[in-house]
């Protein structure tokens, strides 16, 4: 079931990138449509590859949990609504 491989996924995620207090990386070769990958560093305003492919899976992940949890809508009818993300205050 999707609902549940995110909990395990996000978990797996979590433990990969925090090992013992410190951030992991992954090196892996890719590859990108030539055009794709100008739009998007124009669009975004993002000129480094490796910042506009880490912000790229980041949206996606983003877009799948909020399409699971638009799923579920209405399937919890006594929930507590926990207070909204809204993203990294300015500093």
């Amino acid at each position: 079931m999707v609902g549940q491989s995110y909990g395990v996924l996000n978990s797996a995620l979590t433990d990969a990138i925090l090992k013992d207090g410190m951030e992991v990386t992954m090196k892996t070769t890719v590859t990108i449509d030539n055009q794709l990958l100008k739009d998007a560093k124009e669009i975004s305003g993002i000129s480094d590859t490796e910042e506009v492919v880490e912000a790229a899976l980041k949206e996606l992940m983003h877009r799948d949990a909020s399409r699971y949890l638009a799923s579920l809508g209405g399937t919890m009818p006594d929930l507590e609504y926990p207070p909204r993300y809204r993203g990294m205050a300015e500093e």
